[in-house]
């Protein structure tokens, strides 16, 4: 293994404290330094909850509903992972999608057999083949009971190719699902610089880092390099380093015998795989449009306060046909997190303002609020290569409520800008840029000042 890990979080000296509390504490501190939460007690991590069996002190642990009571109740409101949550997210595969959803995508339709209508859209295709597949599954199951009742010879469902086949695809399909929406959820945050809390039946951990199977000199060959392959984790009983497969943690999910919670700032209502989805869509809609418009010699939508140049234009075209492919081989993905607009603008300074001033100056002016979800998306070839990958972004509003109509903040695409109430304006580059996300090593992060500052700010001193 090659691995090379960043990891957000620290380390619990306290002794006497079960791991819940140490797990919270680590999350509670880790808020702390970034001005996100004042500080607090050790006693306030055994007052914070009403204890359901037993003393609080000494405690012998908390359920689930006490670890969110006190991490709420040290400011940190908390977004919960369960099976259930990832399945909902199910969706037809995107322009963005790994290669590992265009092969499940494939299987259901050769399974199925639904084609798809003329003019019909993607969701209404997705909706009707996950209706008949259902269906299937549903005849499988009748069918075995019935065979159970007659007490033929013990056959079972694997005694019928049709039947395994379809079970087999909806047993495939559930932990696809569930593996995605935990691993993205877990790394949409830890790209924030938010640590997940994971209960393990009796155990409690946080994951502060991950590691894709690019980190890795071997990897399964049905599986991208992208792929998130194992977390890294403080345990307060084995060290503030260690590893987590991820297929362990999805079974345990799917056995309901594991938990995620992840502490959030007030003001951080939107879910990263609402923001994700948004934004996602919301660049291609906005790169289309543009090369349409500008191609086009009919009236101007897009581009009708604003001249092209032709370097300008092939650098849109280029992008638009990165994004184009349909069978999982698209050269372009997705990465978003959340962090604050002052933050977001130090950075987009720090690493844009000598190749672009125009763009550092229009993004340092702009009216944001507190926090922001930033969507990226990136060039797979560059960001391998070690090259600034990033050839456009997406700011949407964190902090509003309706998660189905997010305010778009910004748009950044190659050479191009807008904000949330204007039209597009032509800047000086059309270079990728380095990815803005959570390092601990970015001096606008990193800085001893900053991070006073921020601190004393939370306590109000």
């Amino acid at each position: 293994m090659k691995a090379r890990f960043w990891a957000t979080g620290c380390w619990c000296p306290i002794e006497r404290t079960a791991c819940a509390h140490v797990s919270a504490w680590i999350a509670h501190h880790t808020a702390v330094l970034r001005g996100l939460a004042p500080r607090r007690y050790l006693a306030d991590f055994h007052n914070g909850h009403a204890s359901q069996l037993g003393r609080r002190l000494p405690s012998s642990g908390l359920f689930d509903t006490e670890i969110a009571t006190v991490l709420e109740g040290l400011g940190l409101p908390v977004e919960l992972l369960d099976m259930y949550a990832s399945l909902r997210v199910a969706h037809f595969p995107r322009y963005y999608e790994r290669k590992e959803h265009w092969s499940l995508w494939t299987r259901q339709t050769d399974c199925v057999g639904v084609d798809r209508n003329a003019g019909e859209t993607d969701k209404s295709w997705y909706r009707r083949c996950q209706t008949r597949l259902h269906e299937l599954y549903l005849e499988a199951l009748e069918r075995a009971t019935e065979k159970e009742e007659r007490s033929d010879a013990g056959r079972q469902i694997a005694d019928v190719p049709r039947d395994r086949e379809v079970t087999d695809l909806v047993r495939d399909r559930d932990m696809f699902w569930v593996r995605e929406g935990v691993t993205r959820e877990i790394c949409q945050y830890l790209n924030s610089g938010f640590p997940a809390v994971v209960r393990r039946g009796d155990h409690t951990v946080v994951i502060v880092g991950y590691l894709r199977n690019a980190d890795f000199t071997e990897f399964p060959p049905d599986e991208s390099e992208s792929s998130v392959r194992a977390f890294v984790v403080a345990d307060d009983q084995r060290g503030p380093f260690d590893f987590l497969n991820v297929h362990d943690l999805v079974r345990e999910v799917m056995a309901g015998d594991a938990a995620v919670f992840i502490p959030l700032p007030p003001g951080l209502w939107v879910s990263g795989s609402a923001a994700e989805e948004r934004g996602g869509l919301h660049f291609y809609e906005a790169l289309g449009n543009l090369v349409a418009d500008a191609l086009s010699e009919e009236e101007k939508t897009e581009t009708e306060t604003v001249s092209i140049d032709q370097e300008h234009l092939d650098s849109l075209q280029e992008s638009l046909a990165a994004c184009q492919a349909s069978d999982g081989s698209s050269d372009v993905s997705v990465r978003s997190y959340a962090i604050t607009s002052s933050d977001f603008k130090r950075g987009f300074q720090s690493l844009y303002g000598d190749l672009d001033p125009k763009a550092a100056q229009i993004v340092r002016m702009a009216a944001m609020p507190k926090f922001v979800w930033v969507v990226e998306v990136m060039r797979r070839s560059l960001r391998v290569d070690g090259k600034p990958s990033v050839i456009g972004l997406v700011v949407l509003d964190a902090t509003d409520v309706d998660e189905r109509d997010q305010k778009v903040s910004l748009v950044r695409l190659p050479g191009l800008i807008r904000l949330e109430t204007g039209g597009w304006q032509v800047t000086d580059s059309t270079e990728a840029i380095a990815s803005g996300r959570y390092h601990a090593t970015k001096p606008w992060h990193s800085d001893p000042v900053a991070v006073t500052a921020r601190a004393k700010y939370a306590t109000g001193r």
